[in-house]
């Protein structure tokens, strides 16, 4: 709110400096987490495993990964495939988390829900997000080219040499007769 009453390069400046300070902080944020996932969707996935993971039976298929699930409330069945990660409810496929009736074939087979998650819910995924840094204007980068502008292509030529084809004219218009 402060930046709004400033001029405009300075107001950009502060939006930078901003920007800065939030990308370190989440650069950080889950340096002390442990498992795969960030701790939000771990923390999903242990309560969908605590409400849901236990109160199923399953019976396995002619394949290895196809089961057939049997809700003991409502008397549905359901087709989760782990190999194709899939579930006849649709909630596996929507979310990118491993639903309660995959989870409950999961924990009898003794392995781990996490590593039927998606891979953006990881924190290999999540560290790459804030890897790319936010350079202050002043800086150069190893080549000791500034970082403000592209490099120029095998031509010779950079993206902000001014050409009189790429001039941006107002549109043309006429004024209507009264």
């Amino acid at each position: 709110l402060e930046a709004r009453e400033k001029p405009i390069v300075a107001m950009l400046e502060q939006i930078r400096h901003r920007l800065m300070d939030w990308i370190h902080e989440r650069r950080d944020s889950e340096n002390h987490t442990t498992g795969l996932l960030v701790a939000k969707s771990a923390q999903h996935l242990q309560a969908v495993t605590n409400n849901r993971g236990r109160r199923y039976r399953f019976h396995s298929s002619i394949r290895e990964s196809l089961y057939e699930v049997t809700s003991n409330e409502t008397f549905r069945n359901y087709v989760v495939d782990l190999a194709e990660r899939s579930c006849t409810c649709l909630e596996w496929q929507s979310s990118g988390y491993p639903c309660g009736h995959a989870i409950s074939i999961l924990l009898h087979l003794k392995e781990d829900p996490q590593h039927y998650t998606e891979q953006c819910f990881t924190i290999a995924a999540y560290k790459k997000t804030y890897k790319q840094p936010l350079y202050p204007l002043n800086l150069a980068n190893v080549n000791g080219d500034a970082v403000c502008f592209p490099a120029s292509d095998e031509s010779g030529e950079s993206d902000h040499d001014v050409d009189d084809s790429d001039t941006v004219l107002p549109p043309a218009s006429r004024r209507r007769v009264r």
